[in-house]
């Protein structure tokens, strides 16, 4: 049995056995399925979140999960795709996937996807904040959805989210969402954000984008420093960012803020008009011992 539950911009379904029940979330803009929940008998499930996948249409099937987990699902002809260090309030996530189309599974720009890991590995660590008194960084608020969309629409031909709709970046503003943008002389031309997990939590760093014009200035940098600072202050745990293979800038920034290369999802989301890898990057932030007193 199937049950799907909808809101404005999400379709999540929770598919039900005599002894299993999953619950997924239908990305029908980047053909795939994500699983967020299994219970119950596992080969059952997995055969039936197979066939639901593929009579809507979907290509890949992916989901995180813990190691126990994800080996029972490794021998089900799921393949390891990445790891995230302490994605589970500390306890490492096994990033696995399942290719319904087996032409999806194939990187088709590998050697140029290795060079510019090379080249995002030689900058490892060597980020410096600029705080370059030229522009404002600010936390945005809904008042600045529209133009946050208007940046998406000049960078990006397509996106694996609906962010040339204000009205969906408003509502994952109030679901956890935290965006940070620069400014310069009142005009919004670099955003980031950190999608939090507050049970879990890690927060992906994502939503990326520079104008074209102010490019080459460490803008983006410094936003994803300023999020991490108030990750920090939240006590977040892992921070993790999926980004372009083919992009080198966006990876010479994660690897420049000590992320570390943690897998490569491929064909996983529809960015500028394809289907594209993604990098995973990944860092754990650490807190200095707080000492207490013992009796």
């Amino acid at each position: 049995m199937e049950r799907l539950a909808c809101d404005r911009f999400k379709t999540t379904c929770i598919i039900e056995g005599q002894d299993f029940t999953t619950k997924v979330f239908i990305d029908k803009q980047n053909k795939r399925v994500k699983l967020i929940e299994c219970k119950g008998n596992k080969e059952k499930a997995v055969n039936e979140l197979i066939e639901f996948s593929s009579k809507q249409g979907m290509g890949k099937i992916i989901t995180v999960m813990k190691e126990n987990e994800a080996t029972e699902f490794l021998t089900k002809e799921f393949v390891a795709e990445g790891k995230i260090e302490g994605y589970f309030k500390g306890e490492d996530g096994f990033c696995i996937s399942y290719f319904i189309d087996k032409d999806r599974s194939k990187s088709k720009r590998i050697i140029e996807e290795e060079e510019i890991l090379k080249k995002a590995f030689e900058h490892s660590g060597d980020f410096v904040y600029t705080d370059n008194e030229a522009y404002r960084i600010r936390t945005a608020t809904e008042d600045d959805a529209e133009s946050i969309t208007e940046i998406f629409n000049k960078v990006f031909t397509s996106y694996p989210t609906p962010m040339d709709n204000p009205e969906y970046v408003k509502d994952i503003m109030k679901q956890n969402v935290l965006f940070k943008i620069a400014e310069k002389s009142g005009k919004i031309i670099s955003v980031a954000s950190a999608d939090m997990d507050t049970a879990k939590l890690n927060a992906e760093m994502t939503d990326c984008a520079t104008l074209p014009e102010y490019r080459g200035k460490g803008l983006l940098g410094d936003l994803i420093f300023q999020l991490e600072e108030e990750l920090r202050e939240k006590r977040y745990i892992t921070l993790f960012s999926l980004s372009r293979a083919l992009s080198t800038g966006i990876n010479i920034v994660f690897s420049k803020h000590g992320y570390v290369y943690s897998g490569r999802q491929i064909n996983n989301c529809d960015i500028m008009g394809k289907f594209e890898d993604m990098n995973l990057w990944v860092k754990k932030l650490i807190y200095p011992i707080r000492r207490g007193v013992t009796k």
